[in-house]
């Protein structure tokens, strides 16, 4: 049936676009935070911390999701969205949220001065 597999499609949508890469980017947060538990030299982190780092990271995971959600191109082979390239950038996202946020600050300054150079001023 031709609904059934509509309903299928948009599910497996769901799940490469959304679900898994959220759930691997919290899964690199709670890599980050056992490496520090480990530690005893630092303090562990009070839970709030620990759950809104948690959260973030599930976010930027969905956001990788997003930006890649017709794959990305690996040594010529193009991944698509919830494959393991992605996955991969969503679960390293998630444990180093500063490059992930550097990132995305670097994204909106080339993007401002583009649009900066063409006579708009953003």
């Amino acid at each position: 049936d031709v609904s059934n597999i509509t309903r299928l499609d948009e599910r497996i949508v769901t799940l490469n676009l959304w679900i898994l890469p959220a759930l691997y980017g919290a899964l690199g947060a709670m890599i980050y935070f056992g490496r520090g538990f480990l530690n005893a030299d630092i303090p562990d982190p009070h839970w709030m911390f620990f759950f809104a780092r948690l959260c973030v990271a599930a976010f930027a995971g969905i956001a990788v999701g997003w930006f890649f959600e017709n794959g990305i191109k690996i040594e010529g082979v193009t991944t698509s969205g919830g494959s393991p390239g992605v996955l991969l950038l969503a679960f390293l996202f998630g444990f180093a949220l500063d490059v992930f946020f550097a990132l995305l600050e670097r994204l909106v300054s080339v993007s401002t001065d583009a649009v900066n150079r063409i006579g708009v001023k953003a």
